[in-house]
């Protein structure tokens, strides 16, 4: 038995891990709590400022940016695309389309909006620049991911052989009869999880903190290896056994035994509209000290947008240590 039926663009990312992936009946909250923000976001690029969802706050304030960082890769483009029908793509060899966020034929881009952690998508992106060179008859494409809970953009670009190569290569290992399941990543994701002997059945009363454990562990660098991938596959059902509490508490405080609600804080803050308005009476000086240094990236894009004739200062830039080094899975 093949897993084509899972075979979605979406899915890619995760059948590319593992091509016995298939995803839970119930996305959850998060799932759905990306899928308003996209409406939102569309709503917000075609112009409309009223949402049938009741927003946050700072969900406001991540679609705003993502807005805002839009508009400005499009540099004035005439041509952004966002409505569903228009971004709705068919993807060659996968049954299902795939809907891009937005689209800008004259650039030769696509962007899309991700919320949560940031995550690699590149074999969905790939689908999509796939799909929008077949359908604009180019040979290159670029897309963008717009990390809207971070504020941070990761730029993918991928020639016709390249992106078909990527697309091609998940098909295929998704289409074998009894693909072989791994762990990745995505178990947690998976409903084939309870069952999947790819998955470590351990015995976490095994797992304890005494200095005994800890030493074997740290000993050796296999067993630390398969340790850390262990406490990722954990992280991941904490975070969704939080969100279900979260569920639980909202509706009955005492619903869970041990545990209880803390209010989110609330955060004052002054615009860039605002600031302007009280900038003559109160200088330029104290104000930007007071608001700090921007990102190089930021102050190159507003250089680039509002003096492209000139060039950047990169005496302006200085760089400082980004912290300690961390750890992401290979």
């Amino acid at each position: 038995m093949n897993n084509v039926a899972n075979i979605r663009p979406s899915n890619l990312p995760k059948l590319a891990e593992c091509p016995n992936y298939q995803p839970k009946k119930d996305a959850g909250p998060a799932a759905a709590r990306g899928n308003m923000l996209d409406t939102v976001f569309r709503d917000w690029m075609q112009g409309r400022t009223e949402f049938s969802f009741d927003l946050s706050q700072e969900d406001l304030d991540v679609v705003f940016w993502a807005v805002r960082k839009l508009k400005s890769l499009s540099f004035g483009a005439t041509d952004i695309l966002t409505d569903e029908a228009q971004c709705r793509l068919a993807i060659p060899g996968i049954e299902r389309p795939g809907t891009a966020d937005c689209i800008v034929p004259s650039l030769r881009f696509s962007a899309d909006l991700k919320s949560g952690s940031i995550r690699n998508y590149r074999e969905q992106m790939a689908a999509y620049a796939l799909a929008c060179m077949e359908k604009y008859f180019e040979d290159e494409w670029t897309t963008y991911l717009l990390f809207c809970d971070q504020k941070e953009v990761a730029e993918l670009h991928f020639t016709y052989p390249e992106a078909k190569a990527i697309v091609d290569a998940v098909i295929h290992a998704a289409s074998q009869d009894n693909p072989p399941p791994k762990e990745c990543a995505y178990c947690s994701w998976c409903d084939r999880q309870a069952t999947c002997p790819a998955v470590p059945k351990a015995d976490l009363a095994v797992i304890n903190t005494n200095a005994a454990f800890l030493e074997v562990i740290l000993s050796d660098a296999v067993k630390l290896g398969e340790f850390l991938t262990n406490c990722a596959l954990l992280d991941d059902l904490r975070e969704q056994a939080e969100d279900r509490a979260k569920e639980l508490l909202a509706k009955n405080p005492n619903s869970v035994p041990g545990w209880k609600l803390k209010k989110g804080g609330e955060r004052s803050e002054v615009d860039h509209v605002q600031i302007g308005k009280y900038l003559s009476r109160l200088g330029s000086g104290p104000l930007l000290a007071a608001i700090g240094s921007i990102s190089a990236k930021k102050f190159r894009d507003v250089w680039e947008k509002q003096l492209p004739s000139d060039p950047f200062p990169e005496d302006a830039v200085t760089k400082k240590s980004a912290g300690k080094p961390s750890l992401i899975k290979a």
